[in-house]
Order: structure tokens, then C-alpha cells, then sequence
């Protein structure tokens, strides 16, 4: 028999509770390296972002040095195990020499939910890329059974009108005379018309200063009478209101009609989900209670 010792990731398997962190080989690249988060000498609580004086023809300080990091469960792929800065540091270590543990899963969970992971290979254990596919695959049957029994809602969302946007605005502002039904006072600038005053009529017969009106609508972005609020163009694609309504069915609100796009709406289907979409979870590190044979994963 082989005295040859299993070399167990990150802690010897003799501890009760084994904290397993996630590293990296910095691998440089522009989106993580030309620029330098650092504290404000005035507020260490504000971090300011400058330009890294280290990183010079497409290397910094960091290359291929080792650090700690984390993973977007959402994109990791067990054939080639990425952290955010590089490639997953020892990947296939075992970390786990368990052929079966309880995985905890709590956020963004409404409760806490647990689930046996076994080991069905001939290989015992598990390495650091097996333990963290076994949590990828179980967050995305956790979404999709979610999404599957959660209420279908209908929510109604508004754009603005592209052909209003594209249209020119003086071919809806007419040159006009003031006439008797017409106010003798400009609702704009609140002063009255005179004789040689140039005012223009809008499609639903408000009168107003050339310059009021088109300073209006340059100053409020919006292309509508400042009296009744209708659209300044005729349009039959949103039929004169500027804007175009939409209804949208489904659990979760589309992440371009949320006002804070990473947060997710909260769901009533088997699991309660809040706060998060899958695609933005990320896994920092995990805790193995190798007595009871737990697993804690720490999830943002």
C-alpha cells in the first residue's frame, strides 16, 4: 500500500473547521489593471479610482504573483476554472476528501435550504473546481425552479418615442398672429405679447414666444406644451405623448426597467428569492464543518 499523503486544500484535514478561500495567479489585463482603487487620504472609508502607475506595457506589479479572489458562479467553467483576476489557484487540489457533505444554501434565499452533495465518482472526494461546479449547478436549479413557480406578473413600462426624438422641431411650430381668443400674456416668460413680437402656434393652438417656446423645450428635454402638457408633434406612433407603453409578463422585472439594476425584485416561488440574479452571484469563499460534514458558502 502507498504511504503517499493526499494533500488536502488549503487546510490539513485534521482541523474541525476548514475555511476554503479562493486564489489566483494574477493574470494582467486592462479592465483590472490600468486602474488603482485606493483610500481617500481624508476618508479611508471613500475609495477613489486613479490611473496605476505600475501597470506599463500590459504588465503590473501583481503578474503572476498569487492572490486571494473571487468567482461569478454564472460564468465559471469547470474546464477552465477562472477567478475574477486570473486562473483558479490550485483547481485540482481535493479540498474535500468526504465522498458526501450537506450543503447550506441561505442567501438570497428566504430560508435556509440544505441539500446532500455526493460523490458518485471512483475518485473520493472533491477538488476545489468539482466543489464549486456542485454549487453552480444547485444555485441554477434553485433559479429555475424559482422562475418556475413564482407568480407571473404584468408590469407596464413606458420609452420614449424614437420617432419624436428623430422628428425637427420646427416643422410642428408655426409662425402665427395673435388672435382674439388667444391669451395677450406669454405663459412662459409671463409678459405680454407685443405688436412686433414673433410667436409661434403649437398643434393643439397654445401661442408662445419663438424663443419661450424653444428654450422650453431645450431647457425641460421635453418635447410638450407647457399649458396642457401634449406632445408638440403629431405622431401616430405614440399618439402625441412622447412616450410608447409596453406591458412585460414575468416573475422578475427586466434589469433594464429596475431603477437599481443589481437589484432583483422578490419572488414567491418555492425558495423566496430576493435582491440578486443568479448571473450576479458571487462566491467568495466557503467554510467545511468537518465534523458534521457542512458546508457554508459565502455568497454576494
Amino acid at each position: 500500500m502507498s504511504n503517499k499523503v493526499v494533500k488536502i486544500y488549503p487546510q490539513r484535514l485534521t482541523k474541525n473547521i476548514i475555511k476554503i478561500k479562493l486564489y489566483c495567479k494574477h493574470d494582467c489585463n486592462n479592465n483590472i489593471c490600468d486602474l488603482l482603487l485606493a483610500p481617500d487620504s481624508n476618508n479611508p472609508n471613500i475609495l477613489l479610482i486613479s490611473k496605476n502607475p505600475y501597470y506599463k506595457d500590459g504588465k503590473c506589479d501583481m503578474i503572476n504573483k498569487i492572490q486571494q479572489s473571487f468567482i461569478r458562479l454564472s460564468s465559471f467553467n469547470i474546464n477552465n476554472p477562472l477567478c475574477e483576476e486570473g486562473r483558479l489557484y490550485n483547481s485540482d487540489e481535493k479540498v474535500i476528501s468526504d465522498n458526501s457533505f450537506t450543503l447550506i444554501v441561505s442567501y438570497p434565499l428566504s430560508f435556509n435550504f440544505e441539500v446532500l452533495i455526493n460523490n458518485d465518482l471512483s475518485v473520493p472526494g472533491f477538488t476545489l473546481k468539482e466543489l464549486i461546479h456542485s454549487i453552480q449547478v444547485l444555485y441554477k436549479f434553485i433559479y429555475d425552479e424559482e422562475e418556475r413557480t413564482a407568480t407571473q406578473q404584468i408590469y407596464r413600462f413606458s420609452k420614449n418615442c424614437s420617432e419624436c426624438t428623430n422628428k425637427n422641431i420646427s416643422e410642428f411650430i408655426k409662425n402665427t398672429k395673435i388672435e382674439e381668443k388667444d391669451d395677450n400674456t406669454c405663459s412662459i416668460c409671463f409678459c405680454d405679447y407685443e405688436v412686433t413680437d414673433k410667436t409661434s402656434r403649437l398643434h393643439c393652438s397654445h401661442v408662445f414666444h419663438d424663443e419661450c417656446i424653444l428654450e422650453w423645450i431645450k431647457k425641460s428635454l421635453e418635447y410638450t406644451c407647457p399649458l396642457c402638457r401634449s406632445c408638440v408633434f403629431v405622431c401616430e406612433n405614440c399618439d402625441n405623448t412622447g412616450h410608447i407603453y409596453y406591458y412585460f409578463r414575468g416573475a422578475t422585472i427586466p434589469v433594464e426597467n429596475r431603477n437599481i439594476l443589481s437589484h432583483r425584485n422578490e419572488t414567491d416561488g418555492v425558495f423566496g428569492i430576493h435582491s440578486v440574479d443568479y448571473e450576479n452571484l458571487i462566491l467568495e469563499y466557503m467554510i467545511y464543518d468537518n465534523i458534521n460534514k457542512k458546508l457554508y458558502i459565502n455568497i454576494n
